[in-house]
């Protein structure tokens, strides 16, 4: 039986090398339409371009994020999408991390992702 993506889903994601006081990533599936628009090009030179997209869709909040001591606060584009300004602050490592993420959680059930 295949099941649908629940779109609703927020899965709760701390990077592998954030031991101390972890920020917490919000990330969600993206819908099937969405997913094959930022992944229909398939050559190195889009790689990277194609990871940030997968994080501004698919990064919807987080807690503990910081920038100068300060709490970053959630910005969205009238797309649902992450504004570009807060986006930009995301060291790169964290991007490459989150982007792999969120395709795990695409093709996984919520069962699965538990396990």
């Amino acid at each position: 039986m295949i099941s649908g993506i629940d779109l609703n889903e927020v899965v709760d994601h701390i990077c592998k090398n954030d031991k101390e006081n972890p920020t917490t990533w919000r990330i969600r599936a993206l819908p099937s339409r969405k997913l094959a628009q930022i992944t229909g090009t398939a050559n190195e030179q889009n790689q990277m371009d194609r990871m940030i997209d997968l994080v501004k869709y698919g990064l919807c909040g987080w807690k503990n994020f910081k920038f100068k001591d300060k709490d970053v606060e959630l910005e969205l584009d009238t797309d649902g999408s992450l504004s570009p300004g807060v986006l930009d602050m995301i060291p790169f490592n964290v991007i490459v991390e989150l982007s792999t993420a969120i395709l795990k959680i695409n093709k996984l059930s919520a069962e699965e992702i538990k396990n």
